[in-house]
């Protein structure tokens, strides 16, 4: 599932939400950041490093692939196909213990690498277990129709839930000023914290 919402929506909280609630479930999560945005695998490789001794459950096609990604042979694996296997592989070897589930939060600033290695194995989980989360904003790589995952996207609390943060993090404010602060901030939570100040 792709979560789409604009900076500050909850596509985090929800994130951190869904690992809480995943009881007996392995959670393995990864958050790509804009500075590693041209470097190659970056993404897949924070996901190796996540996934640890889950590693050793690979076949050995897939696990040379990962390895010849990561820079850890000599020789390097360039075939998307497969890496896209190989990461596939990795995920089902993550739910070794019956399910799990990976979140990749600010996935806009997956790699490209990375992001088409994910889409792959997302597309083509069906018996491993795996749930596969996805948070990006608008506009993505993720939020195309191309990368035929079902999305969902988050919009603004409403009037009641926006008064609610604001009163919990401002305490009372002017009943006019409240009101154009809800409306203002199209219910995005972050805003609703962070206007008032200004």
């Amino acid at each position: 599932l792709v979560l789409v919402g604009d900076p500050g929506i909850g596509k985090t909280a929800l994130c951190e939400w869904a690992s809480r609630r995943c009881e007996g479930m392995a959670v393995r999560s990864l958050r790509a950041v804009e500075s590693e945005l041209d470097l190659p695998f970056a993404g897949v490789s924070e996901l190796c490093a996540e996934a640890g001794a889950d590693l050793d459950r690979l076949p050995v096609p897939q696990a040379r692939a990962l390895e010849g990604m990561l820079l850890r042979r000599d020789e390097v694996v360039g075939d998307r196909f497969a890496i896209g296997a190989a990461v596939l592989g990795l995920l089902g070897a993550i739910a070794v213990q019956g399910s799990a589930l990976v979140i990749v939060d600010d996935a806009q600033w997956l790699d490209p690498a990375s992001a088409d290695a994910l889409t792959f194995a997302a597309r083509r989980l069906h018996g491993e277990g795996v749930a596969l989360l996805f948070a990006t904003r608008p506009g993505s790589a993720f939020d195309q129709e191309r990368s035929g995952l079902e999305r969902l996207e988050l919009e603004g609390i409403d009037a009641a839930a926006s008064r609610t943060v604001l009163d919990a993090t401002h305490g009372p404010l002017p009943e006019r000023v409240a009101g154009l602060l809800v409306t203002r901030s199209g219910g995005n939570p972050l805003a609703l914290r962070e206007m008032p100040r200004l």
